[in-house]
């Protein structure tokens, strides 16, 4: 087929000297749904294969349509094999029979002492996004400051890590913002932790009583892993607060359009920043400025609806600021501010576990997945 062959050709042209090619006769990459961006070729996962190969700053663009994964080939001919699987089983099987030397999204069937068995390292790597719940800001009861905070108290982040997570991920305590950038820091103490008495205490300062607080929802996507979170949440609420939730949950084609409509008064959000900058979360998820005052309009990424013209200022401030440092002292103030008002509640900040053959040396990854293979190799 003549776009696989191209691939093939693009790729091939990426890893020529890469170290791939020394020491084993290939290198087997797999994909489930996620994006990765290899040198000099961006590959994205999003119902298609989207190959750019920019060697002499000319892009060059190919499309191919796929149902599920990929698993590239890198032999030792120099030449590369891309196979498009549309079944998941196969790949699975590859992954079992240690035919694979990359592999994310680990069955959670399969112990790390089985993986280990198997010739693999097990690895973690901080990734560029936040897992929270978000409020809907409009909401006659979530307005309520006070109530938003005994939210926020009453969830403990450690557990929903350490079990539901299977350790995962990071604790969100320091902000929406993840602790994954060299030259911005969140300011200390703006997040919140589990604390039983300050949420108690945050409800009787609502005003509120527990019966008044009828009718609000977690509502979800159906996908596993989101209802076993909106579970959990409600659970915690329920236990630390007295607060009844109940936990709604919807295919994603029904799932968005009531969230960006505003029918959701708490809902299992997240976000993954697609360039390495703290306006990334501040400005494109809470910029207020341009949300429409209809419910029936479309608000953007701001699905929660805050407006705080104070912190809209901070972050036109830092666009304006002449140096970096001046920035991100912007940044900080509007994260604060953020935290301050409770808008949505951070829960973990997301990181990507892999399997990597143990004879692998030289594999690189950062916060935004992009998998540096260029110094990449196999040892003997």
């Amino acid at each position: 087929d003549l776009a696989v062959k191209g691939v093939q050709y693009l790729l091939k042209k990426c890893f020529e000297g890469s170290g791939l090619k020394v020491g084993k006769n290939h290198f087997n990459m797999s994909f489930s749904q996620e994006g990765c961006k290899l040198p000099l070729t961006s590959i994205r996962f999003r119902g298609q294969v989207d190959v750019q190969y920019d060697p002499s700053q000319t892009r060059k663009r190919l499309e191919i349509t796929f149902k599920r994964f990929a698993i590239f080939k890198f032999a030792a001919n120099g030449k590369v094999h891309l196979t498009l699987e549309k079944d998941k089983k196969k790949e699975l099987t590859a992954f079992n029979n240690s035919m694979l030397s990359f592999k994310n999204e680990l069955p959670r069937s399969i112990s790390q002492n089985t993986l280990e068995e198997k010739g693999y390292q097990i690895a973690k790597n901080p990734i560029m996004g936040t897992k929270f719940l978000g409020l809907f800001m409009p909401n006659e009861k979530l307005k309520n400051k006070q109530l938003r905070k005994a939210i926020q108290y009453s969830i403990d982040r450690e557990y929903i890590v350490d079990s539901l997570l299977r350790g995962v991920g990071k604790p969100a305590h320091e902000g929406i913002i993840p602790p994954i950038f060299a030259k911005y820091q969140s300011e200390p103490e703006i997040g919140y932790s589990f604390n039983e008495k300050s949420a108690k205490h945050s409800i009787e300062l609502s005003g509120f009583e527990l019966t008044d607080l009828k009718g609000l929802d977690i509502i979800t996507t159906n996908r596993e892993e989101d209802i076993m979170l909106a579970e959990s949440l409600r659970d915690m609420i329920r236990k630390n607060i007295g607060l009844e939730l109940s936990v709604k949950y919807f295919h994603p084609d029904e799932y968005y359009p009531l969230i960006e409509k505003g029918k959701a008064s708490l809902f299992i959000d997240g976000y993954f920043g697609d360039y390495p900058s703290p306006e990334n979360f501040l400005h494109t998820l809470f910029y207020g400025k341009f949300v429409p005052e209809s419910l029936d309009e479309y608000p953007g990424y701001n699905i929660y609806r805050y407006k705080n013209p104070f912190y809209d200022n901070l972050l036109d401030s830092a666009r304006y600021s002449q140096t970096n440092f001046e920035r991100m002292v912007y940044f900080q103030k509007a994260e604060r501010l953020l935290m301050l008002d409770a808008v949505i509640v951070p829960l973990y900040y997301f990181e990507l576990e892999y399997a990597l053959d143990e004879k692998v040396r030289g594999f690189k990854m950062n916060p935004l997945k992009t998998f540096d293979l260029r110094h990449a190799y196999f040892s003997s």
